[in-house]
């Protein structure tokens, strides 16, 4: 071969491996940009500059890249479900009053309501209505999560009913030492189991501000924290709160009262009596409608004093149905008969609906 013949196949050669490089190169460019695409349309959008939007200009080619993939990712969001944790009862019932009509007459997640008990609650609702009064509650099944309420969402001035979640925050967020104020083993210990028992059985003001004073708001406002909470329980020892937010907070008191979880902490005896100071409190209306047949745990909260008008009760219900928390809500000052009846009403809703 000649010597110009033989620099052209020179040339030739070169120009058919710079081609294979050019195919090469090019080949992984192209499998970079898919992975990168594969990579921004499956990670959280939070790693993709906070903004869970993604621009259009690359919405079709990561469409592309996830065609390949979607199978694969339907597994595993199959599997991301079924690995799930479940809600707690606390969290499951927190949960349904939040999914509550607030503005209803009659709302209900989890109970199914005959034509015979709707119409029975209408009517202690309209019979209190028709006095001149506004009444709300709510119901909700501790176990189940089930929840019952008219206009619960609506805000009452809250009375002394402000006084039982308080204490109870005191104690579950360690803001006190339960065990020694049960015990009574020091001095400040001692009137500080004073205190609590002034202000829960016999709803003590000075007692409550006392406790109030020396601790804050912000114990509640912590133990709050979480619920769905509207109501602005720190800055003042009384304020508006709905019935929903009531039953909020004593859901998560009997959590701490009485849950198994925490019995080997070693406060069970200091929560057990605890409990006991709400056993049969001042002017508890659910305690003279359901206290002859169930135990009840409640602090009820009155007052007619110009513009605050109010006749509440809250607390927990150890019904032969299982433990249900109420909130009931209202200005009839002094109609404790009234608020007995829908009570009576509502324990009989609640009993016919877990033996369903």
């Amino acid at each position: 071969m000649t010597g110009k013949y033989r620099a052209r196949s020179t040339m030739l050669h070169r120009q058919r491996i710079y081609r294979r490089r050019r195919i090469t190169v090019a080949g992984v460019c192209a499998a970079c940009m898919v992975a990168g695409l594969i990579t921004t349309a499956h990670s959280p959008w939070w790693l993709n500059g906070g903004d869970a939007s993604i621009p259009d200009a690359v919405s079709s080619e990561i469409a592309a890249a996830r065609a390949g993939t979607e199978s694969a990712s339907k597994s595993a969001s199959k599997a991301k479900k079924s690995s799930a944790v479940p809600l707690t009862p606390l969290q499951k019932a927190v949960q349904n009053v939040g999914s509550l009509d607030g503005s209803a007459q009659i709302s209900a997640v989890g109970f199914q309501l005959s034509a015979d008990q709707q119409s029975q609650l209408e009517q202690q609702l309209n019979a209190i209505a028709a006095y001149g009064y506004q009444a709300s509650f709510t119901l909700v099944d501790v176990s189940t999560g089930a929840a019952l309420s008219s206009y619960g969402g609506t805000a009452r001035y809250s009375a002394s009913a402000a006084k039982g979640p308080y204490v109870l925050s005191l104690a579950a967020t360690d803001a006190i030492d339960i065990n020694a104020v049960y015990q009574s083993s020091d001095t400040v210990a001692a009137d500080t189991h004073n205190l609590i028992e002034q202000t829960i059985t016999v709803s003590d003001n000075d007692a409550y501000a006392a406790l109030h004073d020396s601790y804050g708001g912000t114990p509640l406002g912590t133990w709050a924290s979480g619920l769905g909470v509207t109501a602005d329980v720190i800055d003042t020892k009384y304020y508006d709160i709905s019935s929903n937010d009531l039953a909020r907070l004593w859901l998560k008191g009997q959590s701490y009262l009485f849950s198994t979880n925490a019995s080997d902490d070693g406060t069970a005896d200091a929560r057990q009596w605890l409990a006991s100071e709400y056993s049969d409190t001042l002017n508890s209306a659910i305690h003279m409608a359901l206290g002859n047949q169930y135990a009840v745990n409640t602090k009820a909260g009155w007052i007619d004093e110009g513009d605050y008008v109010a006749q509440n009760d809250a607390g927990i219900v150890h019904s032969g149905s299982g433990d249900y928390v109420l909130a009931v809500m209202t200005d009839a000052y002094g109609e404790y008969d009234l608020l007995a009846d829908l009570i009576v009403t509502l324990d009989q809703i609640h009993s016919a609906s877990m033996h369903a």
